[in-house]
């Protein structure tokens, strides 16, 4: 199954710091999902060519979806701790079937916001800053 729509994504993640893996793709309308490394140009003497320096990956993840109290207590709660926990996520862009890859690891939050217009539904948006390592695996 090459392609699928992205409505059939599963996010999962601790409601609790050490809990268990909590569904909350029903509260969820994106995913931003990028890894990046740092790159550093070292210019060099002598008519050589600039050399590049590439530092680890860094990955974030940025959710944003329609207001609801379930995610206000998972994510306002993480921000209110006197120091941050990680919490584990569970990323799969194509569902659960036997077979498809899923994305694993530990997240911190490092932001969460929640927005409410006159005119529009009420949403949210988190930021969470991979802690560690990324894995890679398959259901």
């Amino acid at each position: 199954m090459a392609f699928s729509s992205g409505n059939v994504a599963i996010f999962r993640m601790d409601s609790t710091a050490g809990g268990a893996l909590t569904d909350i793709s029903a509260y969820i309308s994106k995913v931003t999902f990028p890894f990046e490394r740092k790159s550093t140009d070292l210019p060099r003497l002598g008519g050589n060519a600039t050399a590049k320096l590439t530092g680890p990956v860094n990955g974030t993840i940025s959710l944003e979806g329609w207001y609801d109290p379930t995610i206000e207590n998972i994510f306002r709660t993480a921000m209110t701790e006197a120091t941050a926990v990680s919490r584990s996520y569970e990323y799969s862009q194509q569902g659960s079937a036997t077979g498809l890859l899923y994305n694993t690891g530990e997240v911190l939050v490092t932001s969460y916001e929640d927005e409410t217009g006159a005119e529009d539904p009420a949403t949210w948006k988190a930021e969470l800053t991979i802690d560690g390592a990324n894995t890679l695996g398959t259901y």
